[in-house]
C-alpha cells in the first residue's frame, strides 16, 4: 500500500493531488490522509511513516488561521530537527506562488527533495508527482521481492586506469 500525506489548506489543491494520485496508482492501493494546517501535519507525521508527503508552503500554522508564507516550511524543518516525526520517504513541495518557489527551491534541493510551482490552469505542475509516484509504486515492489540489507547506494564510475592498479 502506497502512504501519502497531502498537506494543503485548499480543498482544490488536495482534490487535484488525489485525482492524480489515483490516476497514477490505478492497480495500487493508497493511503491518502490530509493535513490543512502544518499543526495537523506534525501530529499526521507522528502517527505514521508516508511514503510521500505533498506539502504546500503557504500554508496556516493552526487550524483555522491564515496561511504564512513559511507554514509548509515549518513542517520541513521539523521533520529534519526532530526525531519525533516518521520522516517521510519523499517530500514534495508545491506552491502557487512563484516568488515561494524561487525563494525556498535551494532548501528543498539542498535535501534532494523537490518544490514545484502549482498553477490551477496548467496540468505542468503534475508531472514531477506522477514520475514520484511511480518511483514509490516501484520501490515498493522491488524491497518486497527483494529486501536488501542497506537503505542507500551510492554508485559512481571509476577510471579504467585507477580500477587496474587497485586490482
Amino acid at each position: 500500500m502506497i502512504e501519502l500525506l497531502v498537506v494543503e489548506d485548499s480543498p482544490r489543491k488536495v482534490s487535484r493531488v488525489i485525482e492524480l494520485a489515483e490516476r497514477v496508482l490505478l492497480s495500487e492501493a493508497v493511503r491518502v490522509d490530509t493535513a490543512a494546517s502544518a499543526y495537523e501535519a506534525g501530529i499526521r507525521l507522528t502517527e505514521r511513516p508516508y511514503d510521500l508527503l505533498v506539502l504546500d508552503i503557504n500554508l496556516p500554522i493552526h487550524p483555522g488561521e491564515t496561511p504564512e508564507p513559511k507554514g509548509g516550511l515549518s513542517v520541513l524543518r521539523a521533520l529534519r530537527k526532530s526525531r519525533k516525526y516518521q520522516l517521510p520517504a519523499y517530500i514534495v513541495g508545491l506552491s502557487a506562488y512563484p516568488e515561494l518557489v524561487a525563494a525556498h527551491r535551494d532548501e528543498f534541493n539542498t535535501a534532494l527533495w523537490h518544490l514545484v510551482e502549482y498553477q490551477d490552469d496548467s496540468s505542468a505542475w503534475e508531472r514531477p508527482i506522477e514520475l514520484l509516484l511511480e518511483h514509490v509504486t516501484n520501490r515498493k515492489v522491488s524491497v518486497s521481492e527483494q529486501p536488501y540489507d542497506f537503505d542507500l547506494a551510492v554508485i559512481t564510475a571509476l577510471h579504467r586506469e585507477w580500477n587496474s592498479k587497485a586490482c
